[in-house]
């Protein structure tokens, strides 16, 4: 399902504008990159100013997705993505065949999370299924202050090539709600959550560095 939030109060895609040395006023729609290099070269800066954009993200799962997810009982406890992939998918580009994230060892409960900070439509959107092997295609339209959530641990996702002209730029984590146990529970993968007086909170320690299977721009190859 797709959460709608107040985008002016998570101001997520500021915090990352910010990080990147980005203008303000910029519609990062038009800020794409033409290839691999140039994508590492625009999101580089991210690796030492990740941290304010971390705030922000925080703040956000507790306030907004937690509470959509479990806003009756909850889990004692929850993990979720300490710092959130960020997927630029930019015109002429396919980022991602078709899979499950089951598929690259991630718990089969994992609930993915998909925050656009830019606009979405056609060809540059994020394509799944609503059931693992239902094959009933749906597009993840829309803008800034959008989120889908579905199990991505066993349903299929994919993006097409893109021919829209624009980059559609998202914030992209994973939910996982039980204690099945994966590879991504070693190292700094996973922040941890709890329900405490009504609110969310984060009751891990701060991590003080993003894992390097986040990917871009904190992959291994970047260490090279």
């Amino acid at each position: 399902r797709v959460l709608r939030y107040d985008a002016a109060r998570h101001a997520l895609d500021g915090a990352l504008r910010r990080a990147l040395g980005l203008p303000e006023g910029l519609d990062l729609a038009r800020a794409g990159a033409r290839d691999e290099a140039s994508k590492r070269d625009l999101l580089a800066p991210l690796r030492d100013r990740w941290r304010d954009v971390a705030r922000v993200y925080d703040a956000w799962m507790a306030a907004v997705v937690l509470p959509a997810l479990w806003p009756g009982p909850a889990p004692e406890r929850v993990r979720y993505q300490a710092f959130p992939c960020v997927r630029v998918h930019a015109p002429g580009e396919i980022t991602l065949g078709p899979h499950a994230d089951a598929a690259y060892g991630h718990a089969a409960s994992t609930i993915n999370v998909s925050c656009l900070l830019s606009r979405a439509a056609g060809t540059s959107a994020l394509v799944y299924e609503t059931a693992a092997g239902r094959e009933d295609w749906r597009q993840f339209e829309g803008d800034r202050g959008d989120a889908l959530v579905w199990p991505g641990g066993t349903c299929a996702h994919f993006t097409t090539e893109n021919t829209t002209g624009a980059a559609r730029w998202s914030l992209d984590a994973r939910v996982v709600p039980d204690a099945a146990t994966s590879a991504y529970d070693a190292g700094p993968y996973f922040s941890v959550a709890a329900r405490e007086g009504g609110a969310w909170r984060r009751v891990s320690p701060d991590a003080d560095c993003v894992d390097p299977r986040v990917g871009l721009p904190f992959d291994r190859a970047a260490e090279s």
